[in-house]
């Protein structure tokens, strides 16, 4: 039995450390509670949107009258008011291009969310980078100070160069300590975003930034034209003002009202039919010329959101490729952390002093945390980037 516990532990382990960047960060969108919230205000407002292209509620009407002689009259009607026929026909296209540009409003939703929660998964990549590096700066100075305590209590080493090296221990355990109330800062952010505890524990299992490429322009240029969800949404919405010009054409034409009447005068029945027709003349004033309007107002919208995106792209894309060339200058140098050996190495062998080692080690960490940076601007500039990609 106990070898059993061991063995269903080793394979949960297993399969939380074989989750993927991208298996987590979709684990965290999916159960994201706005996100949640959204899908059912879009469907709310389908529905709503479908209830206004029904019939009028018929009408039932009913009288008594009393006449001087002492003969009555009563009598009772029925009736169903119905708009121009076409103008049925023109509210569901209405609807249908608002049901799409809804979905693309949706799709813009979640894709901005994604692009938030990735961000934060890389804020906290980055921290844990840091935590991992001063961790082992601050497991290099334990070394040296246990050897410096020994050597000081046989009289090797004066108590100066024993406090220099305590207090550079305190220096880098501080800066280790930060990068760790950084990471759970992050960590608590993204709890905030997702009701998947699981998922949220899932960040322990990676280290890595997500692999990711910068493609070439013309590539970007066909994701914004064929994946940008609030472009598309403006593209939809132009056809929902198209659509709407018909609606407003059709609301012009007269309405209609047919009923059925009965009424009981001295004894005589009398059945009948009633027609109706109302003529729209002041309440279809304006609303195809603000339909017009409207639907030129969205098509320079869209002009303008395709230019803005075209023009991010291109900065982002310039700018991930400026970083990226500063990545690699700094990578065969300082990508690993031989420095910390090299240095204890050259101080250990008295190749140089307790001070210039100090002053090196506080060189190479600057150049370390550097590079560190540059890597993670690379990574959330490369994101924003590739936004589109992630669209599903």
């Amino acid at each position: 039995m106990k070898k059993l516990y061991t063995l269903l532990t080793c394979i949960i382990a297993l399969s939380a450390s074989a989750q993927t960047f991208d298996e987590v960060l979709s684990r965290i969108v999916n159960s994201n509670p706005d996100i949640a919230a959204l899908a059912q205000n879009n469907n709310a407002t389908i529905e709503s949107l479908a209830s206004e292209n029904n019939l009028a509620d018929p009408e039932i009407s009913a009288r008594h009258l009393w006449g001087h002689d002492g003969n009555n009259k009563m009598g009772f009607g029925i009736s169903q008011s119905f708009d121009w026929p076409g103008l049925y026909s023109a509210r569901s296209k209405s609807i249908n291009a608002t049901k799409a540009a809804l979905s693309e409003l949706y799709n813009a939703s979640v894709l901005d969310k994604t692009l938030e929660v990735k961000l934060l998964m890389i804020d906290f990549i980055a921290a844990k980078c840091n935590y991992s590096y001063f961790t082992c700066v601050k497991e290099n100075m334990d070394s040296l100070q246990t050897k410096y305590s020994e050597a000081y209590s046989k009289g090797e080493v004066s108590v100066l160069d024993l406090n220099k090296i305590k207090i550079e221990r305190i220096k880098v355990a501080k800066q280790a300590n930060e990068c760790k109330l950084r990471c759970e800062n992050i960590r608590g952010e993204i709890a905030s975003l997702t009701t998947d505890k699981d998922a949220v524990a899932m960040l322990d299992n990676i280290n890595d930034y997500p692999a990711d490429a910068i493609l070439s322009e013309s590539e970007y240029e066909n994701l914004i034209n064929q994946s940008d969800p609030n472009i598309a949404y403006y593209e939809a919405m132009t056809t929902v003002a198209d659509r709407n010009i018909s609606v407003a054409k059709m609301q012009g034409l007269p309405g209609f009202s047919l009923g059925y009447e009965f009424e009981r005068e001295e004894g005589t029945n009398f059945n009948g039919i009633s027609f109706s027709m109302s003529l729209p003349f002041f309440s279809g004033r304006h609303k195809k010329s603000s339909a017009i309007s409207e639907k030129a107002a969205y098509e320079t919208t869209l002009i303008s959101e395709k230019i803005k995106a075209l023009s991010q792209m291109r900065a982002l894309r310039s700018e991930a490729k400026t970083l990226y060339e500063e990545v690699n200058d700094y990578a065969s140098i300082i990508s690993d952390n031989s420095h910390l050996y090299l240095l204890k190495k050259a101080l250990e062998g008295g190749e140089i002093n307790l001070f210039t080692y100090i002053q090196e080690l506080n060189y190479f960490i600057e150049a370390k945390s550097d590079y560190q940076d540059l890597v993670y601007q690379y990574n959330q500039s490369l994101t924003k980037l590739n936004r589109l990609k992630l669209v599903k």
